[in-house]
């Protein structure tokens, strides 16, 4: 992926070509998923080279509300289930971490039943490179094995 801006506008596009990139690590928690980070996320569960993490709310409201895509999210479980792969859970969550290697968003996911993803110069997301994510996830990780 091309240089990152601090503000930047996160969709399920952009999240998907974020994971595909990852090479040791891939933390993904949000309240749900789109189809096309289901099927990153799925790809990098198959690759045993890299770490992954994926924390998700998975709850019937979630896709009611439109954090997520009830097919990319059934997808996801399946190819989870089929590798025996953990997916945590956290009831609640609203908002969305994804890291992968040394970059980081934090974003706010679109309710779709609200208003439609956000495009062009619509930032939802603060995105951060370098060291200092090592040091968030580090921080992070307790909180992030204690989920489900």
């Amino acid at each position: 992926m091309s240089a990152r801006k601090t503000f930047s506008t996160v969709d399920d596009a952009y999240l998907a070509q974020m994971i595909a990139e990852g090479g040791d690590r891939v933390v993904y928690v949000a309240p749900g998923l789109g189809p096309l980070t289901a099927s990153a996320l799925a790809k990098a569960m198959a690759r045993q080279s890299i770490a992954v993490t994926i924390i998700l709310d998975a709850d019937v409201d979630t896709c009611r509300i439109g954090y997520g895509d009830p097919g990319g999210l059934s997808a996801l479980h399946a190819e989870a289930t089929r590798q025996r792969f953990p997916l945590r859970r956290h009831a609640g969550l609203r908002i969305g971490l994804l890291a992968v290697d040394e970059n980081l968003v934090v974003w706010s996911p679109t309710a779709r039943c609200l208003e439609a993803d956000r495009v062009g110069d619509q930032s939802n997301a603060l995105t951060l490179s370098g060291p200092l994510v090592d040091e968030i996830v580090a921080y992070l990780a307790p909180m992030l094995l204690g989920s489900g």
